[in-house]
């Protein structure tokens, strides 16, 4: 039988957090997967209505959630399909040609041996059992491979799960070791940062790093830390980290987590306070383990574990499956989004009383709300602009209803935000530039002026969103022949500005909130360049494609996890479409028409009901729209008046 197990050691720098006890309960709920190991984790699952969530979303490889914390087994037959790969790295070269500072690191790095092996080590003679098991668990819990009728499944069927082993299998680790993992995190497209593991000190290394990440858009949670009966629990009174690093501050920017027991009530090893955000199960938890049956690790499922540690990776799993229903989401509107979906949780003891921020999260809750607000904003539309008018067009009907009028001004673009609620239509007024923000129904909801004259030497060309509020405005500079991008918040605060040498053909800003995406041809390629704000870092894709491109946008189209660029190309007197796969630098083309000078071809792309997007061609003569999808195939049409610009979502 094996140890209870609060806490390993007094003297670490930072502690597990978990229990290991017998027992089980079984419940069995709505949408379930084949895994034979379900039965087991029924419970808890049930209790966050990870079935609710499941009918909406199974989770996106796209969403990459770090697990900071002894390392995963990565060749374990129900994780390794779903661990994070590194596509900038050639495995095995010994060269680091992502130059991030870390050579042939593929799938996460391990900060304890110092090489691009996460898995936890299972040879140390000081090892402590649970210790080897515990990161495994952890991944499992955010994201085993769900419905493969292996073991059990996370809260996410598909998910890419960051190894970053930053704990030794001791069970206790550094600072310095845990900084330098959350900056690998940060600087390699984490979308959240899970931790389970404590420490008494308030290391200021570690919260700024935190902070750093949480700023450049990654969502953090943190497990709140298990007591002893000799302890009170309290973190007002004796504060743990990184559970508590933004107690006092006026964002709260890290998710803090407690547990619960089958009954909702506070379990009773589960620290509390007013840095103890959300509660999550802690008991009666299955998950996958380590496998190394050669080392005595011979079950590659099991349980039950106990702990706050088990609550951080349901909610961080939460969290990821929130991203993967809605990319766009901030860190602020996911924290916003699971707080404000809880169940009510009951005290185990008086001294808590008073002591409880919000409850037991509830996934299901989350991700239904957030559908029935998307389901709000119009779908299948799109929008037509002239002169100073703002026109919305519905793709069944063709009906047309009238959005924005600015007598005595042009409207140069018109850009939809990633939530599909919010249009920003940019218009030039005698020889002033501004963005006048709407709703979908034509509402007035803000306006900014923009810092450029009308002059000759400056050109003011298009709009769009970058995630939810901001947006990127194009200039050319006719004189230096550079492409200007400056990046605005919604209230005019200038956020970036970068230059491209030369003209850019089209460009466009997908779900991710900090990737702009432009393309240019060259002399026999096609050249897409993906630039991160945040990061300040490019990313140069190179096809061998001849041609004179005409258009592009970005989308999810279904046939690949995240996003593709769609690419009208000239060849000849064949106008042709490409999508293609940034990651996996893959594509499909497709032959659309032949060129007609006289009615240029132009992309969109069009929001279904279904959530997918689709390709809107403007198809030759009269203005007719052709519906369809990545591979060509036409699914509808739409008719729009000729001699009209138009922007579609």
């Amino acid at each position: 039988m094996r140890k209870l197990y609060l806490k390993l050691t007094k003297k670490a720098s930072v502690v597990l957090l978990v229990i290991f006890q017998i027992g089980l309960p079984i419940f069995v709920f709505a949408r379930v997967p084949n895994d034979p190991g379900f039965i087991s984790q029924a419970p808890f699952l049930n209790k966050i209505s990870a079935s609710e969530a499941w009918d909406f979303t199974t989770g996106s490889k796209a969403v990459v959630v770090a697990v900071i914390d002894t390392g995963a087994d990565t060749l374990h037959e129900d994780l390794s399909s779903n661990i994070w790969k590194n596509t900038k790295e050639i495995p095995g070269n010994a060269i680091d040609d992502d130059h991030n500072g870390f050579v042939d690191d593929v799938s996460g790095w391990n900060f304890i041996e110092n090489n691009n092996d996460p898995r936890t080590s299972v040879f140390g003679s000081k090892d402590d059992a649970e210790a080897v098991l515990h990161g495994t668990v952890i991944a499992g819990l955010v994201g085993a491979v769900g419905n493969n009728d292996r073991n059990g499944t996370g809260v996410n069927w598909q998910v890419s799960i960051m190894p970053l082993r930053a704990i030794g299998s001791s069970g206790t680790g550094s600072y310095t070791n845990l900084v330098k993992a959350v900056h690998y995190a940060t600087n390699n497209g984490a979308d959240i940062i899970t931790m389970s593991f404590t420490g008494a000190s308030n290391n200021e290394q570690l919260r700024n790093a935190l902070r750093q990440a949480y700023d450049r858009g990654i969502f953090i949670v943190a497990a709140a830390g298990n007591h002893t009966d000799a302890e009170s629990g309290d973190l007002d009174q004796t504060p743990v980290y990184p559970a508590c690093y933004d107690s006092g501050s006026v964002e709260n920017w890290i998710l803090s987590v407690g547990s619960v027991d089958s009954d909702d009530r506070v379990s009773t090893f589960s620290n509390y306070g007013s840095c103890v955000d959300v509660f999550a199960p802690g008991e009666g938890i299955y998950s996958i383990e380590r496998y190394a049956p050669q080392y005595g690790y011979t079950m590659p499922f099991g349980g039950e574990w106990r702990g706050t540690s088990f609550g951080a990776p349901l909610v961080a799993g939460a969290a990821a499956l929130l991203k993967s229903y809605r990319p766009s989401l901030s860190p602020a509107q996911i924290m916003s989004s699971l707080l404000s979906a809880t169940d009510q949780v009951k005290i185990s003891n008086s001294n808590q009383q008073g002591k409880i921020k919000y409850g037991r999260i509830n996934i299901g809750r989350s991700i239904k709300t957030m559908a029935e607000e998307i389901q709000k904003a119009p779908h299948g539309v799109l929008y037509r602009f002239n002169a100073g008018q703002v026109e919305r067009i519905d793709v069944a009907t063709g009906e047309s209803s009238k959005l924005l009028s600015l007598p005595g001004a042009q409207v140069f673009d018109l850009a939809a935000n990633a939530d599909d609620i919010m249009l920003a239509a940019l218009f030039k007024q005698d020889k002033f530039y501004y963005v006048r923000f709407i709703d979908s129904a034509g509402k007035f909801a803000g306006e900014i002026s923009l810092p450029f004259v009308d002059s000759p030497t400056f050109k003011v060309k298009r709009v769009r969103f970058i995630g939810l509020d901001q947006v990127f405005v194009e200039q050319y500079d006719n004189r230096r022949k550079v492409t200007i991008f400056s990046a605005f918040t919604t209230t005019g605060g200038l956020v970036s500005r970068f230059e491209v040498a030369g003209q850019v053909v089209a460009w466009d800003t997908g779900k991710s909130s900090s990737i702009l995406t432009y393309v240019q041809s060259v002399i026999g390629a096609v050249t897409i360049t993906e630039v991160d704000i945040v990061k300040s870092s490019k990313r140069r894709h190179t096809y061998k494609i001849a041609g004179v491109v005409e258009d592009m946008r970005l989308g999810p189209l279904a046939f690949d996890n995240g996003e593709q660029a769609v690419v009208l190309v000239r060849q000849g007197s064949n106008m042709n479409q490409y999508t293609f796969s940034l990651d996996t630098e893959t594509f499909y083309k497709d032959y659309i028409g032949v060129v007609d000078t006289k009615n240029p071809w132009r992309l969109r792309l069009v929001r279904q009901s279904s959530g997918n997007l689709y390709s809107i061609l403007a198809y030759k003569q009269d203005g007719i729209f052709s519906v369809k999808d990545y591979r060509g195939t036409i699914t509808g049409s739409v008719t729009v008046p000729k001699g009209t610009s138009t922007v579609v979502y």
